[in-house]
């Protein structure tokens, strides 16, 4: 699985994401539909982002994630463009 670095913080893909999707206000139900995820995993991933980033809550984690560099509007259509390419759920796809 591809890792990401930025400023000593490892993230993986799919915490790269679950990253994304939240900096987009998707709940984590839309984004365990969105990636084909559980409920509890999608839960898992904002915990160890959390927890990696030394962040207070989700809204303190995608401020801290976008000052480091790994949410941003490249990133986000590099992602984007791998979901319609594997056939995202159209389901808020327009909205990324």
């Amino acid at each position: 699985m591809d890792q990401i670095f930025s400023y000593g913080i490892k993230v993986s893909q799919r915490e790269a994401e679950v990253l994304v999707l939240m900096s987009e206000g998707f709940t984590s139900k839309e984004i365990g539909r969105q990636l084909y995820l559980s409920n509890l995993t999608v839960d898992k991933h904002k915990s160890n982002l959390l927890a990696k980033f030394n962040a207070r809550n989700s809204a303190h984690l995608v401020v801290k994630a976008w000052k480091k560099g790994i949410i941003n509007e490249h990133f986000a259509r590099v992602l984007k463009q791998r979901w319609v390419d594997n056939d995202m759920p159209a389901e808020r796809s327009s909205d990324l």
